[in-house]
């Protein structure tokens, strides 16, 4: 819709023309003004706003513009803090996902580790014979033998070890992974939050403001 200067500020005793006719003779009031001229206080639209506030005392508006301070910094410092909330989220998803990679690091490389072992192990398995064989000894029988089941077991001891302990260090990597999942689910709830408690608030301070206005009155 499109509104001409006759609608909006209405038309003075001279006239004014419009539509490509003349409107004259007669004052008209229009939307923000009237004969012609911009003034809200004899505008249709805005004269009962108009005077309402200028009917109102000193402190009654004094007590609307504290109102709207509040109101805008408790929207601001609301924004900042879900932003702030927001990126702390982000910071523990991305520890959850360093925790569960190193997780995964440690059984890695407790296998290698145990591999490498088995590899030394065989080695060793290995030079013992010879070693027996020079020294006199029958191979496998009463102390070379012996020799050999202990060292297959310290070996299959050490190995289980090697692999326990990556498995203890995966879990407390997953643990940690869990707890930055459960604090990101957290952090994005309370972020989620913001925004509706904070229309509370402002809401509650109007509502407040609004009683106080209707007393003073």
């Amino acid at each position: 819709m499109c509104l001409d200067p006759v609608t909006l500020f209405g038309t003075s005793a001279a006239g004014i023309a419009g539509g490509g006719a003349a409107v004259g003779g007669i004052q008209t009031i229009g939307l923000l003004g009237s004969s012609g001229a911009f003034n809200l206080a004899t505008g249709s639209l805005t004269s009962g706003l108009y005077s309402s506030v200028a009917n109102m005392g000193l402190s009654s508006l004094m007590q609307i513009g504290s109102f709207g301070a509040s109101a805008y910094g408790q929207a601001y410092s609301a924004g900042i803090y879900e932003q702030n909330l927001r990126q702390q989220a982000d910071i523990y998803a991305y520890r959850a996902k360093v925790a569960e990679n190193n997780a995964m690091m440690a059984e890695y490389a407790a296998d290698i580790e145990a591999d490498t072992f088995d590899k030394r192990l065989r080695a060793l398995k290995g030079s013992q014979s010879p070693t027996a064989a020079k020294s006199g000894v029958v191979i496998n029988q009463d102390s070379p033998l012996k020799i050999a089941a202990d060292t297959a077991r310290e070996g299959m001891l050490e190995r289980l070890q090697i692999l326990n302990r990556g498995e203890v260090a995966a879990f407390a990597e997953r643990t940690g992974a869990e707890s930055a999942k459960s604090a990101e689910r957290r952090t994005k709830y309370s972020a989620g939050t913001v925004e509706s408690s904070t229309g509370v608030g402002i809401l509650t301070d109007a509502f407040d403001t609004g009683r106080s206005l209707l007393r003073n009155t």
